[in-house]
């Protein structure tokens, strides 16, 4: 599916859409979810760990991600995250208890990380592992740009 030496505008297309996604999740389900607990009244600690979940799931997919982009097909990869991510936000939308919030917020930060590592990844091969002037540039363009309408 992602064979940059055949098309290379599909695959960069598709992971600045799926960077867009991750960036407009992130950016409108944290503070959302925060508020709507902080207007619950639950102590703001557990507010805290809640919304450092989608993080703590990024820094473990990035030591998760290589093992699993050497067994499976990135476009499968990829497919599968979008899925996870749509899923866990969907749940994370459907209720606001605590402990029913954990799984979800912590797999959002599980997908949201094998995809900006599946977008790393792919746009070292269509570079040819050449070192690159501005690395990642559209992928973070598209990150904070989906992300920052939901911080203010």
């Amino acid at each position: 599916m992602f064979n940059p030496d055949q098309n290379r505008l599909a695959p960069t297309l598709a992971m600045i859409m799926a960077a867009s996604l991750v960036g407009f999740i992130t950016g409108y389900t944290v503070p959302l979810i925060s508020l709507e607990l902080a207007q619950q009244q639950i102590a703001p600690l557990y507010v805290g760990l809640l919304a450092a979940l989608p993080p703590a799931g990024m820094m473990i997919s990035s030591f998760l991600s290589p093992a699993l982009c050497r067994r499976v097909e990135m476009g499968v990869l990829l497919s599968g995250s979008l899925i996870l991510l749509a899923l866990a936000t969907i749940a994370s939308c459907m209720t606001t208890d605590m402990t029913l919030l954990l799984l979800p917020r912590l797999l959002t930060g599980l997908a949201s990380g094998v995809i900006i590592v599946l977008g790393r990844k792919l746009d070292h091969r269509r570079r040819g592992g050449q070192p690159a002037r501005h690395p990642h540039r559209h992928l973070r363009l598209a990150f904070t740009a989906a992300s920052w309408p939901g911080r203010y």
